[in-house]
């Protein structure tokens, strides 16, 4: 075998619809959908799957995961989050010609977008 693909992470959340809605609502998947009794968003060949569970409404230890998204316009992203009352983490800021934030999503998984410039591809 010529090695592993990673192509899907779980979350399981109390509040599944509330998560999905926040994740479409700010990163605007290409593809949503079901797998099953999991909630699918596919965003370029990688799936973020959600999944009900019995856990706590939001994670307390948010900087244990952290979700990073490349996308095309972060200042697009950035601005649909804070709309949604986004509480940054890391506010927004360019290094080296490269966008970067980071906030957390409804159940308080860390997640970082970022539009990457010149320096980092």
């Amino acid at each position: 075998m010529a090695g592993s693909t990673l192509g899907s992470i779980t979350l399981g959340s109390s509040a599944p619809e509330r998560l999905r809605d926040w994740y479409v609502s700010t990163l605007e998947p290409d593809e949503t959908g079901m797998a099953g009794c999991l909630i699918s968003l596919r965003f370029g060949t990688f799936h973020l799957l959600i999944e009900e569970l019995p856990v706590a409404d939001k994670n307390p230890e948010t900087a244990r995961t952290t979700l990073n998204f490349e996308v095309a316009d972060a200042s697009a992203v950035i601005s649909r989050m804070q709309e949604l009352g986004a509480t940054w983490q890391e506010k927004p800021h360019y290094l080296e010609g490269s966008l970067f934030a980071t906030t957390t999503d409804p159940d308080g998984n860390q997640v970082q977008v970022m539009q990457l410039g010149l320096a980092h591809k």
